[in-house]
């Protein structure tokens, strides 16, 4: 399996897993890093420029070498990649909880025009 049909066949399973299996209300992995934001977020909480440098460069670079581990993991592995994709996509998407999101908005929001966030009601 090529790559790119790695890739592609993992985008489509991840679009598949949200629609399928939607959200979980427990163990959310977007929920999960907005808890580790605010974690540490309290750690670093003080009014300074290099505080929120510090608090970004942190949280910003675990996302990159987090993502970057993965794509290493999958370089000579197409059906890790796939899998791998597959999860990161499942993980971003969030269309089913955007969606119960809208439903509780008051008029003329529609799950059409609403862009909820998608941890909006998801918990770690």
């Amino acid at each position: 399996m090529l790559a790119s049909a790695a890739r592609a066949t993992g985008i489509l399973l991840g679009w598949f897993a949200d629609q399928a299996l939607g959200d979980p209300r427990r163990w959310h992995p977007v929920a999960g890093f907005g808890t580790l934001a605010l974690a540490l977020e309290r750690r670093l909480d003080r009014d300074t420029r290099p505080a929120g440098v510090l608090y970004s460069a942190t949280l910003v670079g675990g996302a990159v070498a987090l993502g970057a581990s993965a794509e290493a993991l999958g370089r000579r592995r197409p059906v890790v990649r796939m899998l791998l994709t597959a999860a990161a996509t499942w993980t971003v998407l969030g269309r089913s909880l955007a969606r119960e999101a809208c439903r509780r908005l008051p008029t003329p929001w529609t799950p059409t025009t609403c862009h909820a966030p998608k941890a909006a009601s998801a918990t770690w």
